[in-house]
C-alpha cells in the first residue's frame, strides 16, 4: 500500500490427559479470580478521551494478492498521548458486529475495551471489517474468510511500517468471534503477529451455534439496510434475537442490548460457508504465537453441553486445538454470555486481557 487516503478526523477521541486439562483449568480458575480482583481498579479508570488521540482512516486495501486495491476500509487509530508501548492492538470484531463492538457508544467507561487499553498505554487499530459499517460493501460473493484474513494482514504490515504514523515493533490481534477465526487465519497464513488475545470462540460448538444460524435473515429484509442495495448473499440478525443469542440476560443492560440492536451489521454466506474449515483444528495447529482464550461461562454458542469452564464443556478439549508454541492460556468469565464487551461485568474482560498483555509483552 503507497498511500492511506484521507485523515478526515482527529479527535480526543483481538483427547487430552487428565493433567493437560487439570492444568488448564487451575489457570482458568487463577486467571478468572485476577480479572475479578482487577474489576473494582478498572471502573475508576478515567473512561473519556482525554489523554489519547484518534485518527479515522480510510485505508485502501486489495481483496485477494496481486489485485488493485479498489476496496476500503475504515479504521480508527488510538494512541495514547503519554508514553505508548511498544505492542499495539488490532481488535477485530465478529458477525453483525463493526467498530462499535470494541468502542461501544453507550457507557464506554464501561463498555468501551478501546478506551481501557488507551488507558493502559496501548494504541489501537479498531476497525470495520470488509462489508461491515463504514467499509467498502462489496458483492457478497467477494467478501470470504481468506479475503479478510489477507485484508487484516495489510493492515498490520502498514501499522508495523509506520504507515499510519507511528510504526510498531509487535502487533497482538484481539479478537471476538468471527474475528477470533480470521485472527487464527491471518497468524497462520501469514505470521505477521506477536500474539492473539481470542475471546467468544472455541473450537465446540454449543446448542445455541444452529438457533443462532435459524435466526439469520437476508440482510435486505431488514430497514436499515434495506436501501443499500446490497444483494442477498448478506445476512443478518432477525429483529429482537439478540438479546437471546448473544447475551447472559440476567447480566445484561437492556440499554445495552437495543443500541446493539440499532447498530447491528452484516455476514456474507460465502463467509459462513468458509467457518467450518477456517475455525477448525486445521488452522489454529499452525499459531505459532501465544494465545489468550476469554470465554463467557454462559456463551450458548460455543461452551459445548455443559457450561464453561465445567469438564464437560468445550474449554476442557480446546488444548487439542493448539500446538505447544501456542502456550494457551483460558479464562472463563463468571456470569457472562458470548458478547464479553457488553455484559455489565464487561471489565473483569477487559482486566484479563491487559493482565495477560502485561505478562507476554511487558
Amino acid at each position: 500500500m503507497n498511500k492511506v487516503a484521507r485523515f478526515a478526523r482527529g479527535s480526543g477521541l483481538r483427547a487430552i490427559s487428565g493433567l493437560l486439562t487439570g492444568a488448564v483449568m487451575m489457570a482458568v480458575s487463577a486467571l478468572s479470580g485476577q480479572a475479578e480482583a482487577a474489576q473494582d481498579h478498572a471502573m475508576a479508570a478515567q473512561g473519556g478521551s482525554a489523554g489519547r488521540t484518534c485518527t479515522r482512516l480510510q485505508v485502501p486495501v486489495a481483496l485477494t494478492q496481486g489485485a488493485t486495491q479498489d476496496h476500503e476500509i475504515a479504521a480508527d487509530l488510538c494512541v495514547p498521548s503519554g508514553a505508548v508501548r511498544e505492542t499495539a492492538l488490532v481488535t477485530i470484531h465478529g458477525v453483525t458486529y463493526s467498530t462499535l463492538y470494541w468502542d461501544f457508544p453507550y457507557e464506554p467507561e464501561r463498555y468501551s475495551f478501546v478506551r481501557r487499553a488507551n488507558e493502559a498505554g496501548y494504541a489501537t487499530l479498531n476497525f470495520d471489517r470488509i462489508s461491515s459499517r463504514d467499509s467498502s460493501r462489496p458483492v457478497s460473493l467477494q467478501v470470504t474468510l481468506t479475503s479478510q484474513a489477507y485484508i487484516h494482514h495489510q493492515l498490520v504490515s502498514a501499522l508495523r511500517s509506520g504507515e499510519f504514523g507511528p510504526a510498531f515493533s509487535k502487533v497482538v490481534l484481539v479478537g471476538h468471534s468471527l474475528g477470533s477465526v480470521l485472527s487464527l487465519a491471518q497468524s497462520a497464513w501469514y505470521g505477521d503477529v506477536d500474539g492473539l488475545a481470542l475471546t467468544g470462540f472455541l473450537h465446540m460448538v454449543g446448542a445455541g451455534f444452529p438457533i443462532g444460524l435459524l435466526n439469520l435473515v437476508p440482510a435486505v429484509t431488514e430497514p436499515r439496510f434495506a436501501s443499500l442495495g446490497l444483494d442477498l448473499g448478506y445476512v443478518t440478525t432477525r429483529a429482537g434475537a439478540r438479546g437471546s443469542t448473544f447475551y447472559h440476560l440476567p447480566n445484561a443492560d437492556p440499554a445495552v442490548i437495543a443500541v446493539d440492536e440499532q447498530n447491528k451489521e452484516v455476514l456474507s454466506l460465502t463467509e459462513l460457508a468458509e467457518f467450518p474449515v477456517v475455525a477448525s483444528p486445521l488452522v489454529s495447529l499452525q499459531v505459532k504465537v501465544p494465545v489468550l482464550n476469554v470465554i463467557g461461562r454462559h456463551d450458548a454458542l460455543f461452551c459445548g453441553l455443559t457450561p464453561c469452564g465445567t469438564p464437560l464443556s468445550g474449554t476442557s478439549t480446546e488444548p487439542l486445538a493448539y500446538g505447544p508454541a501456542a502456550e494457551l492460556e483460558q479464562v472463563v468469565i463468571p456470569s457472562a454470555g458470548h458478547d464479553l464487551n457488553l455484559q455489565r461485568n464487561a471489565p473483569v474482560t477487559y482486566a484479563a486481557i491487559l493482565s495477560w498483555l502485561e505478562r507476554r509483552f511487558p
